[in-house]
C-alpha cells in the first residue's frame, strides 16, 4: 500500500506541475504531514493529501475512498480521522479503478463530516460531483489568499 501511495504521490505532483497557474509544487516528505505543497498563481501555498480510490467501488459504480489514517493517538480515538483544517485539498488517485493516473479532487471544508468526531471529516468518502472536480484549477482558485496556508504554515480564518 505505501508503495502505491507514493506513485500515485509521484505522479500527482509530475501532473500538477503541468497545470496552468500552478507555480509551485513540491513534496512534503515528513510523516504525519499533507503530501505536496502548491503554490497557485504566486499566492500563498497550501496543502494537498493524495489516497488512491478502492479498487471496489460503490452501487453504480460510483469511486470510494477510506479516508482516515492508519492509527489513533492514544486515549483519541477520533485523531484516526482528518480535520478540514489539515490540508486544503483531497487528491484521489483513480488508477485502482481506470488503470490512468487520473485524479478527482476535493477542498477538504466541503466534504461530509464525521458523525460522531466533531470537527473531524467522515472516512466514508464518495468520488462524486459536484464535491469532487478533475479540474484542479477550478478549486484553486476557489482557495484565494483568504483560505490558503501562509508560509508559516497555519491555515488563515475562512
Amino acid at each position: 500500500m505505501a508503495v502505491r501511495g507514493w506513485v500515485a504521490e509521484k505522479h500527482l505532483a509530475d501532473y500538477l506541475r503541468t497545470v496552468d497557474g500552478v507555480t509551485e509544487c513540491e513534496a512534503i516528505e515528513v510523516d504525519g504531514r499533507p503530501d505536496l505543497s502548491v503554490r497557485w498563481r504566486d499566492g500563498p501555498s497550501f496543502s494537498i493529501e493524495c489516497k488512491n480510490a478502492s479498487r471496489t467501488t460503490l452501487a453504480g459504480g460510483i469511486p470510494k475512498v477510506d479516508f482516515q489514517r492508519t492509527r489513533a493517538a492514544k486515549g483519541d480515538s477520533c485523531s484516526r480521522y482528518y480535520s478540514a483544517n489539515d490540508f486544503e485539498v483531497l487528491a484521489t488517485c483513480l488508477h485502482s479503478i481506470s488503470s490512468r493516473w487520473e485524479y478527482r479532487f476535493a477542498l477538504t471544508d466541503s466534504l461530509a463530516p464525521h458523525k460522531s468526531c466533531a470537527g473531524r471529516i467522515s472516512p466514508n468518502v464518495r468520488i462524486v460531483e459536484p464535491v469532487f472536480s478533475s479540474r484542479p484549477e477550478m478549486l484553486f482558485e476557489r482557495l484565494g489568499p483568504s483560505r490558503a496556508r501562509a508560509s508559516s504554515g497555519t491555515r488563515s480564518a475562512p
